[in-house]
């Protein structure tokens, strides 16, 4: 499995790399200025969004804990 963030903190570009380190998270994190969400259709923060190995996105509007991010990318990988 391959993680790569998206933040979308246009206006605190940090916000993303404090999150990660109070999470204890090593992963790659790219700055978006809307263009990958867009892609995703997220329309608001927080978001999360999980590509699968098969392409299949599954979105999430809202906060997640540390728990609920493994749970949403453990659905992922079940989606065929």
């Amino acid at each position: 499995m391959k993680v790569v963030g998206v933040a979308a903190s246009i206006n605190n570009p940090e916000l993303s790399k404090k999150r990660v380190a109070e999470w204890g998270l090593n992963f790659a994190n790219i700055a978006d200025t809307g263009e990958v969400w867009r892609k995703f259709g997220v329309i608001s923060q927080p978001a999360f969004a999980v590509v699968n190995s098969k392409g299949i996105v599954l979105t999430h509007m809202g906060h997640l804990n540390l728990e609920g991010i493994f749970s949403l990318v453990d659905k992922a990988n079940y989606i065929s």
